[in-house]
């Protein structure tokens, strides 16, 4: 499981706790939670290429082959800026990964992008954030901060928001947010639904933060399955995660995991 951006594992804990009592004495499945580069206890990385998801993806599936062996499957579930972690390590283990599980997540950036968004992917800002990474001085982030006080938190929250970025450090923040902007999400995802493989979008039916009637579109063009979650915003994990935990473990682990 993979937290958003500027989170930690934490954010996750309510989630996993739900799936926990769901698949008690039913299936037997381990869950990691993994914290991303820059985030909770992850290091920041000397270098912004080492925060790409494929580079991130390389060292994660060694984590997995060490915890549960080199042969074991794997479904892999992300929330927002995870979500994109997710994507890139079942597009690089295919015949591994069973299942994908994308929280509040827009893999059709070039169809459901707000514009903002567009105004900031071209090669002057990637300059410039290469150059703010290199000039920030090197520095841990504070570790996992515990997210209870935002259960019911909004999309934009700015005491949240600012946590996160103290918590990841500006290094650490800024390397990640360069590597939303500018990683081929778009292409990858295209080749996972091409190849069949088993995957589920869940999203809160108040979220701000992406255009959910957009993504919907999309995912049904594809033939994806879409589950909204009614009162949720782009936050499930926080203020929804015994709903979502029910999502994943009826629809990803109870009908495909086996």
């Amino acid at each position: 499981m993979f937290h958003g951006l500027g989170g930690n594992k934490s954010a996750l804990v309510n989630t996993l706790a739900g799936l926990m009592d769901l698949s008690k004495d039913k299936i037997g499945y381990s869950v990691l939670l993994i914290d991303l580069a820059g985030h909770g206890r992850s290091t920041n990385l000397r270098n912004i290429e080492d925060y790409s998801f494929t580079a991130q993806s390389k060292v994660f599936v060694e984590i997995i082959n060490d915890e549960f062996g080199e042969r074991s499957n794997f479904i892999t579930i992300g929330h927002c800026y995870g979500s994109f972690m997710a994507v890139t390590l079942t597009s690089l283990f295919p015949k591994r990964a069973t299942d994908l599980v994308l929280v509040s997540s827009n893999p059709f950036q070039l169809e459901c992008r707000k514009r903002l968004y567009r105004l900031f992917q071209n090669s002057l800002t990637r300059n410039f954030m290469k150059l703010f990474f290199k000039k920030m001085s090197f520095k841990k982030p504070s570790g996992n901060f515990d997210y209870a006080a935002f259960k019911n938190s909004s999309d934009h929250n700015i005491r949240r928001l600012l946590i996160d970025i103290k918590s990841t450090s500006l290094r650490g923040y800024s390397a990640s947010v360069h590597n939303l902007l500018f990683s081929p999400v778009d292409e990858i995802f295209k080749q996972l639904v091409e190849s069949g493989i088993n995957i589920l979008m869940i999203h809160g039916e108040k979220d701000r933060v992406f255009s959910i009637k957009c993504i919907r579109r999309a995912a049904e063009q594809r033939d994806i399955k879409f589950i909204g979650i009614p009162g949720s915003n782009h936050l499930p994990v926080f203020n929804a995660a015994r709903e979502l935990a029910e999502i994943i473990f009826l629809e990803a682990i109870m009908k495909y995991g086996n």
